[in-house]
């Protein structure tokens, strides 16, 4: 009796995990179709690769001959607090 007992668990556990598979399939095909659309693919084109349609012209601003660039703070992040069990928590079970 035992036996069946844990052979339905062993059965509901592997169904659990079967069906978040099932949805982390379907979220990563949906991301797969994203990557790949038209809409997507000119986005970079346009901003990464700097790739223009036929009849434009690209202009990429520049600075005048002799002047500095101002450069710009770089903000530092605030300091998280992190309770005993988070750190805990992050140093045996987060991802490095």
């Amino acid at each position: 009796m035992s036996d069946a007992r844990r052979l339905e668990r062993d059965a509901d556990l592997l169904q659990t995990e079967v069906a978040a598979q099932e949805i982390n399939y379907e979220r990563l095909q949906t991301q797969i179709v994203q990557a790949t659309g038209e809409g997507m693919v000119e986005d970079w084109a346009r901003s990464e690769a700097r790739m223009v349609r036929e009849g434009e012209h690209l202009i990429v601003p520049m600075s005048a001959p002799g002047s500095r660039p101002q450069a710009s703070p770089t903000p530092t992040p605030d300091a998280i607090e992190l309770s005993a069990w988070e750190v805990w928590w992050a140093l045996l079970f987060d991802k490095p």
